[in-house]
């Protein structure tokens, strides 16, 4: 199993439950009277943290988070495994290689985004041979995190 590095320097723990849902992983969700579980982890993060890259890999898609706005979103590639980060300026280029623990953009504020209410944070999915995972499965603890 590989193991991904925590992308929120520094870290600051996990968004739970707060006024506008639950940030934890296969948590439900609802949009238009249709529920869903929510497909990633939220990691607190503030405007401006530095996002490093979870695993070694390629930048295989920088776009938007929303189809509004400008709230980004990563994908990173690693054999099988494809990450992706929301919520995240970034710094690099599409096909760049980055190592795991570079840096590769800043947190933005997808709380102010969504009118206030919510913990900012950084949204972690991970998907391995096509299949979405639960990330907390792979990541390492924080504090052995490279620095």
């Amino acid at each position: 199993m590989v193991e991904l590095i925590w992308p929120v320097v520094p870290y600051r723990g996990l968004r739970g439950v707060d006024r506008k849902g639950d940030g934890s992983f296969g948590s439900v969700r609802s949009q238009n009277g249709k529920k869903y579980p929510h497909k990633g982890l939220d990691i607190l993060a503030e405007r401006g943290d530095v996002i490093v890259a979870p695993i070694s890999g390629k930048i295989a898609h920088i776009g938007k988070a929303y189809s509004t706005g400008d709230l980004g979103s990563i994908h990173i590639m690693s054999g099988t495994m494809r990450v992706k980060l929301l919520y995240v300026e970034c710094s690099r280029y599409i096909g760049s290689d980055v190592v795991a623990g570079a840096t590769i953009g800043l947190a933005q504020d997808v709380a102010g985004w969504h009118g206030g209410g919510m913990e900012n944070h950084v949204h972690l999915e991970v998907y391995d041979d096509l299949r979405l995972v639960d990330p907390s499965d792979w990541l390492i603890n924080p504090n052995e995190r490279p620095r």
